[in-house]
């Protein structure tokens, strides 16, 4: 692997392109026009995995506390309420949302996509909506009576937004959005987000491990590892007890404890 190639891609995108080029010669040797694989020779780059570092439940409540009255307080309070991705969160429609069933219906993401032949990075792609990550991926979760009222309360503050921006206002549906309507910047939302925890005192971990934090959460108070795949919107049930196994052995302990129970 070309030294300076690693220099400037990460492991995973080198490991990524690598996976997509022997796809892509397998099939010119199927067709003859590649006499063998010469992609499947390169080795392909170890990727460190990220270690996650979910809240405590101290410091849940905590940036619960300190969310309440921000802007996008309601988004971060879904984060951790439901685990969303942050794609996943920024996709969000009222009409994915049904209040009287207290349901909200994960079926799209929003991602930046490159344009082809544009070199400045922000007027060479554009913000776009796609299908989720899996099929997994589209879930319809059940809301807590907190996370309907505090939606609710979201809602009628963005009526008022709406009604400040006037004929700027852009109506996608959005339930997360800029003062226009818009989607929200993962840049903006990311400094806002850093402002936040320094603010409040809190280590300053990733957005997304809001999401790790949901999970450790709900483990905690027992839920099963089976239930828990399905918020997440995880495909198998390995990958959740792949990356939640640190947090099993309380519940190891206790599946001993009442085995024991049973057995005398």
């Amino acid at each position: 692997m070309n030294e300076q190639l690693k220099t400037y891609l990460s492991a995973r995108t080198v490991q990524l392109s690598l996976v997509i080029l022997r796809h892509a010669l397998d099939d010119a040797v199927k067709w003859n026009l590649a006499p063998r694989n010469v992609a499947k020779l390169i080795d392909s780059p170890r990727v460190k995995r990220y270690k996650a570092t979910p809240f405590t439940p101290e410091q849940a409540r905590t940036f619960v506390a300190a969310v309440e009255v921000k802007r996008w307080g309601a988004l971060y309070l879904t984060a951790v309420a439901l685990g969303l991705r942050e794609g996943e969160l920024l996709a969000v429609k009222w009409s994915d949302i049904d209040f009287a069933k207290r349901t909200l219906t994960v079926n799209q993401t929003v991602q930046r996509i490159c344009l082809e032949g544009v070199r400045e990075k922000r007027k060479g792609s554009r913000l776009e909506f796609c299908e989720t990550k899996t099929a997994s991926s589209y879930r319809t979760l059940s809301l807590s009576s907190c996370l309907v009222a505090v939606l609710r309360a979201h809602r009628a503050n963005e009526n008022k937004t709406r009604l400040v921006a006037g004929s700027d206002w852009r109506d996608l549906d959005l339930v997360f959005t800029t003062s226009k309507g818009t989607p929200i910047e993962k840049s903006n939302l990311h400094r806002d987000y850093k402002k936040i925890l320094k603010d409040a005192g809190l280590p300053s971990i990733r957005l997304h491990d809001l999401r790790h934090s949901c999970a450790t959460l709900l483990l905690a108070q027992g839920v099963h590892p089976r239930a828990l795949m399905e918020q997440l919107g995880h495909s198998r049930i390995g990958t959740t007890m792949d990356i939640y196994a640190h947090v099993m052995p309380p519940m190891l302990e206790d599946v001993a404890n009442k085995m024991e129970a049973i057995l005398g």
